[in-house]
């Protein structure tokens, strides 16, 4: 789907999720209920429960896109439902009328649509020439998941008076229609498998408090939950590539080359180290810790994916260390130590 630019998720209608990153960091954190050229769409998605086609409009993060948004209902512990978020996708805009086919040279007919975000015939037009709407012979709707486009055509040059043409035409008009109607039935079914199967799962590791990193295939990272972020303090924006994230890391090579071979695609997922390994993080802060990594692939409808489990150690390794260090006072303690229980029983004496 060389047309889909992007897919988000805004839970509470801000987008805090977003594949792929690169290109789009101007888009996260982005309130759809403070855009104006977005906010109704985001409301009309909430309040009708069905999918809503937003645009053409101007992007963020730059171009002209349509965008498709699906509320998402969910059930909390009590059974009882509520609003989660809205799952979007962007198509540019020049790529999927390329692909309909409204931009082929050779068409007979000039095509203009209009009813941007779904208005109708009280929308603007968003593709080809406005003054064909003026007095049009022919008109077709095109129906959309929450209101329609309206098409209209005309014979190069303008209408003839040979009934053979209207026909044509109309015929014409209906073909094009058709597929644009394909292609936006191909993207909605695409970005709604694509999104929701791992909704529920990516609500899982955000909520953790173990850190987590999802890496995509082209090494590019995806999702940085917030305890990676509250414990290394490294965002998306910080670590947006895999070999970014080991510099920070002395990380073994002979893992890292396994991992690398999965990305590259010369080795399955069973191929990937089973183990798991002791690194040190270097922390924004410039903090070292000990963590506990391991690796896991994961199956998407998106891309594959990696996720890397980033278990911090520090804790439990400065109270070896302090273990350590007090069994070394007491087996080289001077004075005599006696270790008892609470009913003075002796349990252990140093040297």
């Amino acid at each position: 789907h060389t047309q889909l630019r992007n897919i988000a998720a805004a839970p509470e209608m801000v987008i805090r999720y977003m594949y792929p990153i690169a290109g789009n960091e101007q888009a996260i954190g982005l309130n759809y209920l403070q855009e104006p050229t977005q906010k109704d769409a985001a409301e009309r998605a909430r309040l009708n429960r069905k999918l809503v086609l937003a645009g053409p409009l101007e992007l963020k993060q730059g171009g002209i896109g349509l965008i498709t948004r699906i509320p998402v209902y969910l059930n909390d512990e009590k059974g009882d439902e509520y609003f989660w978020g809205i799952i979007s996708a962007v198509i540019d805009v020049e790529a999927f009328f390329e692909a309909s086919g409204l931009k082929d040279e050779t068409l007979p007919i000039d095509i203009a649509i209009r009813g941007k975000d779904g208005l109708g015939s009280a929308g603007e037009v968003f593709f080809g020439d406005a003054s064909l709407f003026k007095d049009p012979v022919l008109t077709m709707p095109l129906a959309l998941p929450d209101g329609y486009w309206l098409l209209t055509g005309q014979p190069e040059g303008g209408w003839k008076t040979i009934n053979n043409d209207v026909w044509q035409s109309r015929i014409l008009v209906f073909v094009v229609a058709l597929g644009i109607f394909a292609l936006l039935t191909a993207f909605v079914r695409f970005m709604f498998t694509a999104s929701l199967a791992n909704l529920k799962f990516r609500q899982v590791i955000d909520s953790s408090p173990i850190p987590y990193i999802m890496v995509a295939r082209d090494r590019k990272v995806s999702f940085i939950n917030p305890a990676f972020t509250e414990l290394y303090g490294y965002s998306t924006a910080d670590l947006p590539s895999l070999a970014i994230w080991w510099n920070k890391t002395d990380i073994n090579q002979e893992y890292l080359r396994k991992i690398n071979a999965w990305c590259d695609s010369t080795i399955d997922a069973k191929a990937l180290p089973e183990h798991s390994v002791e690194i040190k993080v270097h922390c924004k802060d410039g903090t070292p810790r000990d963590v506990m990594l391991s690796v896991s692939p994961l199956d998407a409808a998106v891309n594959r994916e990696l996720l890397l489990v980033v278990y911090d150690l520090t804790s439990r390794k400065l109270a070896e260390q302090k273990i350590h260090f007090s069994e070394q006072i007491f087996s080289q303690a001077h004075e005599g130590i006696v270790v008892t229980d609470i009913q003075g029983r002796i349990l252990e004496v140093n040297p």
